[in-house]
């Protein structure tokens, strides 16, 4: 396999999971919104996109599969079958299936035994729907012998571009899957074969004829041609034995208009095209509905003119688009496409009296006016009139404005993205230009030098910038005839395209004055000119000859008649006041700006890598600044010295800027969990209404990638053991259909995650005598134990309440998993429930791993750090507050509270200074809604630590979450409060050794 197809194979899988991903909420969807035919269509397309994908690759199982269930999606859409349960369940396990017949493949290896029954279960299914459903539309049996549906003979041309196969054409895939449409014939047409010596074996020179006997409709036969259309000549048209039988299709206006001669075909074809050029591009409707951001829409057409894609397609394939959104996209591109009554008042092919007579008529005929046809009145100002469109490519004799001020300013906030990309792409294009100057026949360097222009003139159009549109646009013409082999870009026409560089480099640096005038400044002169040369070569035509200058509004002509030599158009309309004014600064040129120094927003693309290394160096940094403010408070005593605290302010911010880069949004995983909830309540037979709150709430990356297994074990805990099956609802008067709501929030400085729903709530009783039954709970403590207590024990590992073991619950495992899960984060949960109503799970997190805001503690010689998230308070007890329960340990009273106490140096075997609680301090922390007294000499402070990871270079450590460098360099752990609740408990409930080490003692027996 070349390195080509298997570069564009290994696309094929990435861009197959996505696809899967846009099916599988669509199909989720459908379920709720069943008269939804957009969700529909999405379903459809990817199905289709897969298939056809499939088939160009060889991957015939998948290919296959996605097939059978087009045609069901097909008869779905044409309204022949209906949906119900069962079939929609059935396409919903098609998703899995096909998952595991793409992973298959990776690894090319024949799917498992589980796969292929689940794949005929399925089929079986969809065809029992359609058949039956066919037959009850029909009202009688299927008929038989010679009443069979009526086929068509289709010949077919297929005569692909010379890049056909670098692109991953295998024909042989294409004619596989028309033959199993009907009846195939295919001839080889190899006339402009060349011979061997002129031969170049990766340009196609081949072309096929075949004939087609099928029943299939022309658009379905289209679909084999689908990735390969685009830079192909294509003719799919019935025989003359079959072309009388085709159903007869609906005479357009247009069709109205041609054959009563009020306008000729030519005239029509004119009009056709001036309204096809006149539409909007789907890239800039993009961006004006907030679907795609200018990095996007620069992306997307940079890979798409390297890989001969069009736009949407590519927006989906990079994940920027969903099919969906790009559904709606074109839905509104035809909406707000031009009148053809308009495009043939403009071509001057009929009068707007006329037309709105003939559609009069069109309609008392019975044809019905779409909504491109509809007749509309001209309404254009004499100031439009100079306004080219964005996306019609003007002549150095109609350009006058540099911009479209309207365009312009409502796109203002993405010319900062704009302008960040398009010096790139200008960067990137001169370095090529610079290689081609030494090998003009270098085909990767033209093909990129043309890339970089194709993608700023498409963008810059969508943002308004005219004159740097058109000027792209004019070099672009040049390179393209270089690439056809029509041209040598050498001498003259390669001066003129480095010149253009340098041209549109200085049109984008006037971009951001540009925002701040009244009106656009007119057209830049030398760029006209440098326009008028490219376009001369590009005709064949004398170049040097000067531009001439339209006159379409006279305020652009006397501003730019007054444009010196080498004065950018801003200059000279900042330059030249109105007539008759004496104050420069009051004129009112159309080009004066309101105001100076405008900032523009950039962006910058930077690797992960790269940024988790920022983050990593900007730690040292932060640990190097520990270390500089402790030397220099040894040297000056308690004096502060404001260059050290300015040093520590703006390492501190340069911290939380650096953390801020990873932050990204919860949704991604909140979406997943709709299967897990629609899956889990089907198969319990259950009625669920999920929903998701604060999905835009943004978390550390690396946190939020580890957050996905804990969320599905507790997502499908809640409708499992929390949501009641329908009729226990309805008899306790709630609705039939629960209700679970994951939410996502900020709260002093710290990431919640809730899941909450209405059902039954938790049992107290059944967790008890089943906590009792394994040992967990003495039966003496099982009454008094708090419910905070009671409901942490469902955490235990290989508790459960459920009777029977299912595949969805019951074997103790997946809570467990949760809890693990949240402390490797550094992160707690709690649990609230009230019986018959429903429960709170509360999942609390730091904002990241990277750093630790925690409290400084000493335990004789050495230094400890409590993550301040645990940190409640810190006390000093009286004697008579510290007590001894038989059986339990030591307790502290604290206000009307009993915390059970923790001494630190009993559970790290450590000596200490003060083994008197009185003398020394407690520190009550909180761990799983339980509280902990932990016994240390003394409070140190607050510190900012970065934690290094024990497991990482070590080993796993129990009561350890990590450990970092102090100030002094010297190396302090990080307590994990969990793990010394964990420890504490096995440590004899606490109580006291034989002989208990202190700093004294252990200097003696060093002694």
């Amino acid at each position: 396999m070349s390195t080509n197809v298997k570069n564009y194979r290994e696309i094929f899988f990435e861009e197959t999971y996505e696809h899967l991903a846009e099916v599988e909420a669509g199909l989720l969807g459908l379920e709720d919104h069943p008269e939804d035919t957009g969700l529909l269509d999405q379903v459809f397309r990817g199905i289709h996109s897969i298939k056809g994908g499939a088939a160009t690759f060889g991957v015939d199982a998948v290919a296959g599969f996605s097939h059978s269930l087009e045609n069901h999606l097909d008869k779905l859409r044409a309204g022949e079958i209906q949906n119900d349960p069962e079939s929609s369940e059935a396409m919903l396990r098609s998703v899995d299936c096909l998952r595991a017949l793409v992973e298959a493949a990776l690894e090319d290896s024949a799917p498992d035994d589980e796969t292929k029954k689940s794949i005929d279960e399925i089929t079986a299914v969809l065809t029992q729907r359609g058949s039956t459903d066919t037959v009850a539309h029909a009202g009688e049996p299927a008929p038989q012998g010679d009443t069979s549906v009526a086929t068509t003979t289709w010949r077919i041309v297929f005569a692909p571009g010379p890049e056909a196969f670098q692109n991953g054409l295998d024909p042989t895939l294409i004619w596989r899957e028309l033959d199993g449409l009907g009846e195939l014939t295919v001839r080889l047409n190899d006339e402009k074969l060349p011979d061997l010596e002129n031969l170049n074996p990766t340009e196609c020179c081949l072309a096929w004829e075949a004939t087609l006997v099928t029943d299939t409709p022309k658009d379905e036969i289209e679909q084999a041609f689908f990735f390969h259309a685009d830079d192909s000549n294509l003719v799919i048209e019935p025989t003359d034995s079959t072309a009388a039988t085709q159903a007869p299709t609906r005479q357009t206006f247009g069709d109205w208009l041609v054959q009563r001669k009020v306008v000729t075909a030519a005239q029509m074809l004119k009009a056709l095209d001036l309204q096809y050029k006149n539409r909007l591009p789907v890239g800039q409707l993009a961006l004006r509905e907030g679907a795609m951001n200018v990095d996007q829409v620069f992306e997307t057409l940079e890979w798409g003119s390297a890989n001969g894609e069009r736009f949407g397609e590519t927006a989906i394939s990079r994940g920027f688009l969903t099919a969906d959104s790009l559904a709606k996209l074109l839905d509104l591109q035809v909406r707000e496409l031009p009148s053809l009554c308009e495009a043939l008042i403009e071509v001057e092919a009929a009068s707007p009296e006329v037309l709105e007579q003939q559609q009069r008529e069109y309609r008392e005929a019975g044809g019905a006016v779409s909504q491109g046809e509809e007749f509309a009145a001209p309404k254009q100002s004499a100031e439009q009139e100079h306004k080219p469109t964005a996306t019609k490519p003007a002549s150095h004799e109609t350009l006058t404005l540099a911009v479209n001020m309207e365009m312009l300013r409502q796109n203002s906030e993405l010319i900062g993205d704009f302008l960040s990309d398009c010096r790139e792409h200008l960067e990137e294009a001169e370095r090529q230009a610079l290689q081609m100057e030494s090998d003009a026949t270098s085909e990767e360097q033209l093909h990129a030098l043309y890339r970089a222009f194709h993608t700023i003139k498409g963008v810059a159009s969508f943002v308004g910038l005219t004159q740097i549109t058109e000027l792209a646009h004019a070099a672009e013409d040049v390179l393209n005839l270089a690439r056809e082999g029509q041209l040598c870009l050498t001498g003259e026409p390669f001066e003129l395209v480095l010149a253009s560089l340098d041209s549109l480099r200085r049109l984008a640096d006037d971009v951001p004055n540009m925002l701040q005038c009244e009106e656009s400044p007119p057209a830049d002169t030398k760029a006209l000119q440098l326009m008028y040369n490219l376009q001369a070569v590009a005709t064949g035509e004398p170049t040097g000859q000067t531009v001439p200058v339209a006159a379409n509004t006279e305020s652009a002509n006397q501003a730019a008649a007054a444009v010196p030599t080498g004065t950018t158009p801003v200059e000279s309309a900042q330059a030249t006041p109105a007539s008759g004014s004496a104050d420069p600064a009051e004129a009112s040129t159309p080009g004066k700006p309101k105001s100076h120094g405008h900032e523009m927003k950039e962006t910058v693309r930077v690797d992960r890598s790269r940024l988790d290394q920022l983050v990593d160096m900007i730690g040292e940094l932060v640990i190097g600044e520990a270390m500089v403010r402790q030397e220099v408070a040894e040297l000056q005593g308690e004096t502060e010295v404001e260059s050290v605290a300015q040093l520590g302010r703006t390492v501190r911010e340069l911290q939380e800027m650096s953390l801020s880069l990873r932050m990204v949004p919860i949704a991604a995983t909140f979406q997943k969990m709709h299967r897990i909830v629609r899956d889990v309540s089907r198969k319990l037979g259950k009625q669920v209404r999920f929903e998701v709150e604060g999905e835009e709430t943004e978390l550390d990356k690396t946190m939020v990638d580890q957050l996905g297994d804990p969320l599905m074990h507790m997502v499908r805990n809640a409708v499992d053991h929390g949501i009641e099956m329908p009729d226990e609802r309805t008899a306790a008067g709630k609705p039939a259909e629960g209700h679970v709501v994951l939410s996502a929030y900020l709260r002093n400085g710290n990431f919640f995650i809730e899941l909450t729903d209405d059902g039954k709530g938790l049992d107290r009783e059944k967790i008890l005598q089943k906590a009792v039954e394994r040992g967990v709970v003495q039966p003496a403590d099982a009454e008094t134990m708090p419910d905070a207590d009671v409901w942490m024990l469902v955490f235990a590992p290989g508790f459960s309440t459920a009777a029977v073991v299912t595949d969805v619950s019951g074997r103790g495992v997946g809570m467990d998993v949760v809890k693990r899960a949240i402390e490797a984060l550094n992160g707690s949960i709690e649990v609230e429930s009230a019986k018959g109503q429903g429960s709170v799970f509360r999942v609390r997190l730091p904002l990241t791993m990277a750093i630790v805001d925690g409290l400084s503690v000493s335990l004789g010689e050495e230094t400890f750090i409590l993550p301040l998230v645990s940190v409640i308070e810190s006390v000093r007890p009286q004697g008579n507050e510290v007590k001894t329960i038989v059986g339990r340990g030591e307790v502290v009273q604290v206000r009307e509270e009993t915390i059970p106490l923790v001494r630190l140096h009993r559970v790290f075997n450590r000596p200490a200074r003060e083994l008197d609680p009185s003398r020394a301090l407690v520190v009550i922390v909180e761990s799983d809604g339980r509280r902990l007294a932990v016994l240390v000499d003394e409070l140190l402070g607050q510190v900012q630590a970065v934690m290094k990871s024990l497991e990482t270079n070590y080993e796993k450590v129990p009561g350890i979450a990590g450990a970092t460098i102090l100030g002094n360099g010297e190396v302090a752990f990080i307590l994990d409060v969990q793990g010394i609740a964990k420890l504490h408990a096995s440590t004899k409930c606490g109580r006291a050794p034989t002989c208990e080490p202190t700093i004294e003692s252990t200097q003696k027996e060093s002694e």
